[in-house]
């Protein structure tokens, strides 16, 4: 009950925020302005509360982050990237309370997270309501150092917009300082500014998982002395294919791809006017590529993981970096809809999926730990 009504509490500040802005755009009076970025900047505080004030929801909430915690505290040695530890380190520096380090946390993830959905959606009720349904806010609940980390890649999409590849870079790095795992987005700098081909993305797809097996054997030598190898042949490292999340990961590319044929997003080479080796110099040249083509490859990248992520021990994990995206690229996807009869049929179909995915996933199988929910002052 209460993730239900922080969702509806969010959503609904957020169509304030909607209405006060457009109001603002026909009056250009500054008493609408801020009440459309008051209440974007409400619609936050339901997701800090909740992730802030809870107790034992995530699994990793007393098996990793309290024990370390308090290991940091009496100076003992720990594992965490040197971002997360300092972070430890200087909520130390006032407190012992562990409650201050998931507070802390919440507030700079969900500030961040937030941030990009009201900057890169014209319709964030939606994204925000996606966040939840796609499972990503019951991820961050479990894995509260890398989602500061997918947050900050999150943020960096931005850069990839505007062409500004140091900030991208820097970004990527400072989330490195919370979990690892986020480099290896770096390389989704070039891949996002090249135009997005279905050939070659889904036919990429059918090699990666016919060649899983091999690619196993070369990940098992590379990481071999490596601590990421510990996790080669160990409980987790089931060695089958995520099928729930390639499914999920295929039909999104796939809708994807019909909603970028049906908003004209295709070009071909055969459309350049001129000399053969005009045309030559005109495909040389770098794609400027629009929102939908940078979320469309990083969605591909995804579903490329899902497909050979039996040769990747909690490959899930890197699933989560990628899919993050999701929250964009479906609202994103479905604008290109322009019947909008059609248009508000698939945002229901989609909406009514996903719900079901959370309930029977988190609510009734119970993943990540976040159910019941309690929290500090039950404790």
């Amino acid at each position: 009950m209460i993730y239900l009504i922080m969702t509806m509490t969010s959503v609904f500040l957020a169509v304030i925020h909607i209405s006060y802005k457009d109001r603002y755009a026909l009056s250009n009076r500054e008493g609408d302005y801020r009440k459309s970025l008051i209440a974007a900047v409400l619609s936050v505080l339901p997701f800090i509360i909740v992730a802030g004030f809870r107790y034992d929801v995530g699994t990793d909430y007393l098996y990793t982050y309290v024990p370390k915690f308090n290991e940091i505290a009496n100076g003992q040695e720990n594992y965490f990237e040197p971002g997360f530890y300092l972070l430890n380190k200087l909520i130390q520096l006032y407190t012992r309370d562990y409650f201050w380090l998931f507070l802390v946390c919440a507030v700079i993830t969900y500030a961040i997270v937030f941030n990009c959905i009201f900057r890169y959606l014209n319709d964030p009720a939606f994204g925000i309501l996606l966040f939840v349904i796609t499972t990503g806010y019951f991820v961050s609940l479990n894995t509260t150092r890398q989602y500061i980390a997918i947050a900050l890649f999150l943020w960096s999409i931005r850069y990839i917009r505007s062409g500004e590849w140091w900030k991208y870079l820097i970004t990527i790095v400072i989330g490195a300082m919370f979990h690892t795992s986020i480099l290896i987005m770096l390389p989704l700098y070039f891949l996002c500014r090249m135009r997005f081909r279905p050939v070659v993305s889904f036919a990429t797809i059918g090699v990666a998982f016919a060649v899983t097996s091999l690619l196993r054997n070369l990940l098992t030598s590379l990481f071999a002395n490596q601590r990421y190898g510990e996790y080669f042949d160990s409980y987790y490292d089931s060695g089958e294919t995520a099928v729930r999340f390639l499914l999920i990961n295929l039909a999104i590319l796939i809708l994807g791809l019909i909603c970028m044929k049906i908003g004209g997003n295709e070009e071909t080479t055969e459309a350049i006017p001129g000399k053969p080796e005009e045309k030559e110099a005109e495909e040389s040249k770098p794609y400027q590529c629009d929102d939908l083509n940078i979320y469309m490859q990083i969605q591909f990248v995804s579903t490329v993981v899902c497909a050979c992520s039996g040769a990747i021990p909690l490959a899930y994990r890197i699933i989560w970096n990628f899919s993050s995206i999701q929250i964009f690229l479906i609202p994103i996807m479905l604008e290109r809809i322009q019947n909008a009869w059609a248009r508000n049929l698939a945002k229901g179909a989609v909406i009514a999926s996903f719900t079901v995915l959370t309930i029977v996933t988190i609510f009734m199988n119970g993943e990540h730990g976040v159910v019941p929910y309690q929290s500090i002052f039950s404790k």
